[in-house]
């Protein structure tokens, strides 16, 4: 019985008969083989010397039940493996895990579990992304541009959209600076009802500007401005054809 089950420990282990004569310091195969057929028996010292190659108890070699599955690989030999495959943290946390009882297994499961759903712990992070349509220049930060410009719908992470956005606009001048960078894209929720020093996009006759609204306390148009104060504001009669489009989301 002992042979056979070192027999399998090996043949488990992927190890041939050479291999394992070489660890217990046999000369040969051939004393492998005989101690797997029955031929020859095993002094103690020996079979505990067999366990401890294994990495199994000795008494599981000496009783007369057949191997538990859970014995054919030793923790050590586990770990080792584990390693190889994905690097040393995962061998580490295999030992201390096999270390805990069942509840703070259990614990450490529950632990990963939650991790596994934070994306700057993921490995690769599966980020929600929507699609949004971007105005490449409907509204311009320093000249108005025609609104007519065409748009597309791209692809941006959710957590980079602020919550009631309705579309996007790239701007397009330095008039909004610090505020607003040329280049830029601001996100837009489309309303008619912006309030006084709030930032927006308005039409103006056919085309479209961002800029900052100024109100009187009637509550009455008196300028857009911009930002940058090397940059006019418009009023009075520049005003004619206004319209808010939407309010720029900072």
């Amino acid at each position: 019985m002992i042979g056979q089950k070192i027999r399998q420990l090996r043949e488990e282990r992927r190890w041939s008969q050479e291999q394992l004569a070489m660890k217990m310091g046999y000369k040969s195969r051939s004393s492998i083989n005989k101690i797997e057929m029955g031929i020859n028996e095993l002094p103690q010292s020996k079979i505990y010397a067999f366990a401890q190659i294994f990495g199994v108890n000795p008494s599981e070699l000496l009783d007369d039940e057949p191997l538990d599955q859970g014995t054919l690989f030793s923790i050590p030999e586990i770990t080792l493996q584990i390693q190889r495959v994905f690097g040393d943290n995962a061998g580490n946390m295999i030992q201390v895990f096999h270390g805990l009882n069942e509840a703070g297994q259990r614990e450490v499961l529950n632990l990963i579990e939650q991790l596994a759903e934070v994306p700057r712990f993921q490995k690769n992070p599966v980020v929600p992304m929507r699609s949004i349509p971007v105005f490449d220049s409907p509204a311009a930060a320093g000249l108005p541009l025609y609104a007519e410009s065409e748009f597309e719908y791209l692809d941006f992470p959710v957590s980079e959209i602020p919550e009631g956005t309705d579309f996007g606009v790239r701007i397009s001048g330095e008039s909004m600076q610090p505020t607003i960078e040329d280049g830029s894209i601001v996100w837009v929720e489309k309303t008619v009802e912006l309030h006084n020093g709030e930032v927006g996009v308005f039409m103006l006759n056919d085309s479209a500007v961002c800029k900052r609204l100024r109100l009187d306390d009637l509550g009455r148009v008196v300028a857009l401005e911009s930002d940058n104060p090397e940059y006019g504001s418009i009023r009075g009669s520049d005003l004619e054809g206004f319209k808010p489009v939407g309010k720029v989301i900072l």
